[in-house]
């Protein structure tokens, strides 16, 4: 278990993070998803959540027509996000 020094910062963090979550996009979890997630976890060795994340980050960037920025310190995350046309960050790990 982590152990924090300052645990009101961590708190004042988290209600932040409470308070904006009605501001931020939510993508449903489909059984299209999952198959993607399941054809990705096989291609890229990704684990179950990285896949469904890399899904839902390429379902996004789709459906907006726009490039979507995946944020991940994983390194099997980041390096089949690189292999997308999804953009990283940070730009390097």
């Amino acid at each position: 278990m982590m152990v924090y020094a300052d645990t009101s910062a961590i708190i004042k963090i988290h209600q932040a993070f409470a308070r904006e979550w009605k501001h931020f996009a939510r993508i449903r979890v489909t059984e299209a998803l999952m198959a993607r997630a399941d054809a990705l976890a096989w291609t890229f060795k990704l684990r179950g959540y990285d896949a469904v994340h890399l899904a839902a980050a390429l379902n996004w960037s789709e459906r907006l027509a726009e490039t979507v920025t995946i944020a991940t310190f994983d390194r099997e995350l980041w390096d089949a996000a690189t292999e997308t046309e999804l953009q990283v960050f940070p730009a390097r790990l």
